[in-house]
């Protein structure tokens, strides 16, 4: 029987994750060489699939962002992946990007795979946006973040208190 990444090792990643190997440990005095080839962001999320929001419910939330002048460049992109995540979207930012250029919503700036990669890789946007500020995101980010899950959660609410019951 074969056992779950973080049984074998307890670890658990829930994000993408870089290691840049070949590493020494100090401990048992070892050379390391890491080999990761898995994109944990596939792993499935921890929301329920009627949490996660549409793709209209996001366009929806992205408009009211720019109408509230919460963009101020390409990497704004990079938190509204980030908040889409966290609500339980589960594909890799290659592919995020190309579903957002199928999306019907003008914010002024391009989203790029380099807009949205470096502030991710570089370690920017992990945890919660409270946390954001401290692992070096600007104010701006954080705020926008905050504005978008606003908006999410009113849009959500809406959707299920028009749901018909079953």
């Amino acid at each position: 029987m074969e056992k779950k990444f973080d049984e074998a090792f307890g670890v658990a990643f829930k994000g993408n994750v870089t290691f840049n190997g070949p590493m020494f440990d100090i401990h048992d005095n070892q050379h390391i060489h890491f080999n990761v080839t898995k994109d944990f962001s596939e792993r499935h999320s921890e929301a329920e699939p009627s949490e996660v929001p549409t793709k209209d419910q996001m366009i929806q939330a992205i408009k009211a962002t720019v109408k509230q002048g919460m963009w101020w460049s390409s990497r704004s992109w990079a938190v509204v992946y980030r908040v889409y995540q966290m609500k339980g979207y589960v594909r890799n930012y290659t592919i995020f990007v190309n579903e957002v250029k199928s999306w019907k919503v003008e914010t002024g700036f391009e989203c790029t795979y380099d807009a949205i990669q470096k502030p991710i890789a570089c370690g920017m946007y992990v945890g919660n946006p409270e946390k954001w500020e401290n692992n070096g995101a600007s104010k701006q980010a954080v705020k926008f973040a905050y504005a978008l899950m606003e908006e999410l959660e009113s849009l959500m609410k809406n959707t299920k208190d028009q749901a018909p019951p079953f």
